[in-house]
């Protein structure tokens, strides 16, 4: 009988496409103005030092939930600069109070830590999108 635990699960996230994702979150992180702390909590508590090394061009392997994150985090960007003509809205746009969610910037949703917030951020712009 076949073992479909081992062919169920999600295989490694090949180097280069977790290299340009994480180059392209660098990049988003550096235009939505970051702290070290919040770009941390952002992709789920990972270290400083590995945030260094991407900045630098040195990559390890990820993980499934962290190639989730970026994926997530690329949604986000993508959505945006959709949603906003203008780069600076859109860029501002997750640091600027926002009523749907109870007049905090989403930033605040994201700092959670928790996946479930780049989720929500994710699918509320998606929503945005369908009714444009």
């Amino acid at each position: 009988m076949k073992d479909i635990t081992r062919t169920s699960q999600p295989g490694p996230i090949p180097d280069d496409e977790a290299q340009a994702m994480a180059t392209a979150v660098i990049t988003l992180f550096d235009r939505w103005n970051l702290s070290p702390a919040q770009r941390s909590i952002v992709l789920g508590g990972i270290q400083q030092t590995t945030l260094d090394r991407w900045r630098r061009g040195e990559f390890n392997p990820i993980t499934q939930e962290l190639a989730t994150r970026l994926s997530l985090l690329m949604g986000i960007h993508k959505a945006l600069r959709t949603l906003f003509l203008d780069d600076k809205r859109a860029y501002a746009w997750v640091s600027t109070p926002n009523a749907n969610f109870e007049e905090r910037p989403p930033i605040d949703t994201l700092m959670d830590g928790d996946i479930e917030g780049l989720a929500q951020i994710r699918s509320y712009l998606d929503a945005a999108l369908v009714a444009k």
